[in-house]
């Protein structure tokens, strides 16, 4: 009888330890882990809904309508850039672009696609470690977001801004997008996002064209002083034109963003990324022109671009033949 009992026991010691483990193993495939920083899950797309802040972006939209200002080029004529980066490149890359901007004493400001911020937390911990500016370049990385449904765009821009609010537990005060006009309701979109600014470039360096110094110095030549110099990282996903009575079956949000492949483009490289910013630093500083952080650049309020003007009387339209979106 005893023997009996002490085996009952043992039965039940080790079934209450199998269930143990197992409910263990549960709550960590569906439970955020953290120790600080790191996160631990199987599946991060709970992380990421952003219903409650698309609500509430939805509700500021209606009540007070304000435009996010527009972070444009400086006129005070000192011998300064601006540089960001559009997406967020991989960790190997991003570490050696900081290096970089260290070794040159640079600023730059890192535009994140959420998605891409998501999946990769050590890159971001990366880039707010060395104290560059992170920026959101919506949540897969939009081209065109004026062509965006106002509640597409929203979901876009808070998504990003909580998947990268929670991988570096900073919220991201600067917004871009790839080929957008920054319309009055863009910039109430972003602004009803919770974002302070949308930052607008006025030079894009392909660094494609930067094989050696001398290639540097010919593309910095012409920069004017106080510009903010676009580098684009990432592929865009290009918004499709929509014929009559067709829609888009996919969201912008359920789109991919992807990273260049040097292979697509039909041209022997020399060199990465990395170097070509070392040799356009280079270039810059030959001429005493020093990588500022952008958010000390210019912050203005939107100006809509100037409507077209009647023909005068010798028929000629004397409308501005380019019009811009903001006041410079």
């Amino acid at each position: 009888m005893r023997k009996k009992r002490k085996l009952i026991r043992f039965i039940l010691i080790i079934a209450i330890a199998v269930a143990g483990f197992f409910g263990w193993q549960k709550f960590h495939q569906e439970i955020l882990v953290t120790d600080g920083n790191s996160r631990n899950i199987d599946d991060l797309s709970n992380l990421w809904n952003a219903d409650k802040e698309v609500a509430a972006a939805k509700e500021k939209l209606a009540k007070s309508p304000e435009e996010a200002l527009v972070i444009t080029t400086k006129i005070d004529n000192k011998p300064e850039v601006a540089i960001v980066f559009d997406g967020l490149p991989d960790r190997i890359l991003t570490a050696k672009l900081i290096d970089i901007l260290q070794k040159y004493d640079s600023k730059a400001a890192f535009f994140a696609e959420g998605q891409n911020a998501g999946e990769d937390i050590e890159t971001m911990k990366l880039i707010a470690e060395s104290g560059q500016q992170v920026g959101n370049y919506t949540f897969v990385g939009v081209s065109h977001v004026e062509k965006l449904p106002v509640d597409s765009l929203l979901t876009e821009l808070c998504t990003a801004q909580k998947v990268i609010n929670l991988q570096m537990a900073r919220t991201p005060t600067m917004f871009r997008a790839h080929h957008s006009e920054y319309t009055s309701d863009v910039l109430k979109a972003v602004n009803a996002a919770g974002i302070e600014t949308a930052v607008k470039s006025n030079v894009t360096i392909d660094m494609n064209e930067i094989n050696s110094l001398n290639d540097a110095i010919k593309v910095a030549a012409p920069i004017p002083f106080g510009s903010i110099i676009a580098i684009q990282i990432g592929r865009p996903v290009e918004i499709p034109v929509q014929e009559s009575g067709k829609t888009d079956e996919r969201p912008a949000i359920d789109k991919k963003p992807t990273v260049v492949d040097p292979k697509e483009k039909n041209i022997q490289h020399t060199a990465d990324t990395a170097t070509r910013l070392e040799w356009l630093l280079l270039a810059l500083g030959q001429r005493g022109i020093k990588a500022v952080d952008v958010a000390s650049f210019r912050k203005i309020k939107y100006v809509p671009a100037a409507a077209p003007q009647p023909a005068n009387n010798n028929g000629n339209n004397t409308a501005n033949k380019t019009p811009d979106t903001a006041k410079r």
